[in-house]
């Protein structure tokens, strides 16, 4: 069975027959390192094939968007990996870089491998074929400045919205939004990133005493941190 979710094509199973690891799951290049290698391993039975393309990403009005892009040089840019082998793409810019803000980019390793016929499939399998989407950042070729700030923005009867503004030149990853109020306080679960020069917002549902936020934290990998109220 042949299953296609989110745009990328899947298979699920007792035993998965299209498996592989990936490391790492992000990539950062700087100034400092201008190469990062990312290693798949073919864990399943299967000859596999997989082909590189990159995405400019930019946030707009707190949405995502993607373009296909040049800017990254891929290699290989299409390959195919025995079982049990190991295959590694390298990445680097493509073009010498002196960008003051940090860019962003999702590098699709698109699994191309052909459908498993169902007559080789057996009973009860269903196999994964699954792409890795993998985001990839270039560093600032200066000093990095990650700085934010929040305000309130419109909401329906009964709930309140946060915009959280990166007003820095480095995205923030965070997993929380914590809300305080003068006698309430509100956690959102939202594993998130902004990226430079974005916002995104969230709604929460309101009191019934006070509706005014009075600070707002975010929960990132090095700890919490506090985006200045903008009035």
């Amino acid at each position: 069975m042949f299953l296609k979710i989110g745009g990328f094509g899947l298979l699920f199973s007792t035993s998965v027959s299209y498996a592989m690891s990936i490391s790492p799951v992000l990539v950062d290049l700087t100034p400092q390192k201008k190469v990062v290698s990312i290693t798949l391993v073919n864990t399943s039975g299967q000859k596999l094939r997989y082909q590189a393309n990159s995405l400019s990403w930019v946030q707009v009005d707190g949405k995502n968007h993607y373009q296909e892009s040049k800017e990254l040089l891929v290699v290989p840019p299409m390959v195919e990996i025995a079982p049990g082998a190991t295959q590694i793409f390298r990445v680097t810019p493509r073009y010498p870089q002196s960008n003051n803000v940090e860019k962003s980019y999702r590098l699709v390793l698109e699994n191309l491998t052909a459908e498993i016929p169902s007559s080789s499939i057996k009973a009860n399998e269903i196999i994964f074929r699954i792409s890795h989407n993998i985001p990839v950042f270039i560093a600032p070729v200066h000093q990095t400045n990650i700085s934010s700030r929040w305000i309130q923005c419109k909401a329906p009867t009964g709930q309140g919205c946060i915009r959280i503004e990166n007003t820095g030149n480095q995205r923030i990853h965070f997993s929380d939004v914590h809300i305080q109020g003068k006698d309430w306080q509100r956690n959102l679960k939202v594993n998130d990133t902004v990226l430079a020069g974005a916002w995104k917002q969230w709604t929460y549902d309101l009191p019934s005493n006070d509706s005014t936020p009075i600070k707002i934290q975010l929960k990132t990998a090095n700890g919490m941190i506090e985006p200045v109220q903008h009035p």
